[in-house]
């Protein structure tokens, strides 16, 4: 038997839908792009109408009492690709009514959000990473996308990945693991970035790698204009940044009794607590200053501000062991750091009046400390 209730959607609702959608299918996770076919490039209408509360009786969702113009209303359509429209119509119990309207209005919220700012900057995404340990991070270009968007940002259609070389006969406790990175980021960022990119354009940095290779990597790029440091954190959306949180992070400086020296070290212990005794285990009596916070760990790098008050906090402290230590020509550094951390420690180097920076990192295996990475004194 023929439905009483019309099926065909006014052309005035479907511009509204497409409009409120941007042209993007809004199942939760999908998101793709329905103006063209990813496989011929072909532009068209790959769009789907797809009816929260359904036309027909036996439908998916169906409810009795609705008239035609609450049911063919954008509020009770959704823009879908053909395989998420099949989805949620074969699986009503999944896909019930509340669900498809949360998903509905998330998706719509973000399209909205995303076009309120009329100066977005546009931003390039730049990955690097390497071997920590036995894990190898993955270049997401969707969640750096989320992180463009937390940022005000929007991504450029050029993707860049430093990629660090995987599959070595060595892993990163070796002092052949860090000879092969560090040319390796050397001649990335020589050839991909600067060769890459123009003046002025912006830069998102996306890093995951042993921390005397991030330090390098920002000893790198110092000469770049306009770079963005991301932070990864323990969260579903882990390169985001969550624009309400204001946290403040106190970072403590220590100081040592000896000074004038021409050799010192800097045992910065943010993400977890390195002990002297570990340090003069690895190179000896040597006078040591100290960047550390009341309770060291991983996750207190929850916005840009914190990033930008460690940076005071590191120059603060290399100034202070130049004024201590005129004659000083090498300062050890002992990293336990955050990854945003350790790529800015490595901009913040001034080769023409820093002493140079001498890399430690641990060996899983041992627990002890190795020289890797060398900065400056050339």
């Amino acid at each position: 038997m023929k439905s009483d209730r019309n099926r065909e959607i006014p052309v005035k609702i479907e511009r509204s839908l497409w409009g409120i959608s941007a042209g993007r299918c809004e199942f939760e996770g999908c998101n793709c792009f329905l103006g063209i076919n990813p496989i011929t490039m072909e532009t068209g209408n790959y769009g789907e109408k797809a009816h929260i509360e359904a036309v027909s009786k036996g439908g998916a969702r169906y409810r009795e009492v609705m008239d035609v113009e609450e049911l063919n209303s954008t509020d009770n359509l959704m823009l879908m690709c053909a395989k998420c429209h099949k989805t949620i119509d074969d699986n009503p119990e999944i896909y019930p009514v509340v669900r498809l309207r949360e998903m509905k209005k998330s998706h719509e919220n973000r399209v909205y959000w995303l076009t309120e700012y009329d100066n977005v900057q546009q931003s390039y995404m730049v990955g690097y990473f390497a071997n920590i340990k036995n894990y190898q991070p993955e270049f997401d270009n969707v969640q750096f996308c989320k992180a463009l968007v937390s940022d005000k940002k929007i991504p450029s259609e050029r993707y860049i990945n430093l990629i660090g070389s995987s599959n070595m006969p060595f892993s990163d406790g070796t002092k052949e693991f860090y000879f092969v990175q560090e040319k390796a980021i050397e001649q990335g960022v020589e050839r991909v970035i600067k060769q890459c990119i123009h003046e002025n354009e912006n830069i998102s940095i996306f890093a995951l790698a042993p921390i005397p290779l991030l330090i390098k990597l920002g000893e790198k790029i110092s000469d770049i204009a306009n770079i963005s440091v991301f932070q990864c954190h323990r969260k579903e959306d882990k390169w985001s940044w969550d624009r309400d949180n204001k946290d403040i992070v106190n970072f403590i400086i220590q100081m040592p009794e000896q000074v004038n020296q021409k050799r010192v070290a800097i045992n910065i212990s943010l993400s977890a607590d390195i002990i002297d005794s570990r340090v003069k285990h690895t190179v000896g009596e040597i006078s040591t200053y100290k960047i550390t916070i009341e309770n060291p760990n991983r996750l207190f790098v929850t916005n840009k501000g914190i990033i930008d008050d460690y940076i005071k906090a590191f120059r603060n402290c290399m100034e202070t062991i130049k004024n201590d230590n005129p004659e000083i020509k090498e300062v050890l550094v002992f990293p336990a750091m955050p990854n945003s951390l350790a790529i800015r420690t490595g901009m913040d180097y001034m080769p023409k009046c820093d002493p140079t920076l001498i890399i430690y990192d641990q060996v899983e295996q041992s627990k002890d400390f190795i020289e890797t990475i060398t900065i400056g004194g050339k």
